[in-house]
């Protein structure tokens, strides 16, 4: 199948089509404090983690959750704690990086 050149031609002709929006003020001094990223992230491994927990105890408690449930909650549990060391490792590995730098 070939694309005729003058569907393509006026692509070029309008380079402005192709430029991401610039950011407003607003969007910049309303950014999230760093700490603040990491404190949420945490938050939310933890929350996995302590539903993954409550669904492995109603399970044992004999009700009527499957092992499908129970199965999806740890391995999303484990998932979100692997990628949250991941990021930690990242961050220390960026500051010591900064730290070696020579001023």
């Amino acid at each position: 199948m070939q694309i005729p050149f003058e569907s393509v031609a006026g692509l070029r002709s309008d380079p402005s089509a192709f430029q991401l929006p610039k950011a407003s003020a607003t969007e910049q001094t309303g950014s999230v404090p760093f700490s603040q990223v990491f404190r949420d992230a945490i938050g939310n491994v933890n929350e996995s983690q302590n539903l993954a927990t409550q669904t492995v105890d109603r399970m044992l408690a004999g009700e009527n959750v499957g092992i499908q449930e129970v199965s999806l909650q740890i391995a999303q549990a484990d998932l979100s704690f692997r990628f949250l060391m991941e990021v930690r490792d990242r961050a220390i590995t960026a500051y010591q990086e900064v730290m070696r730098t020579q001023m």
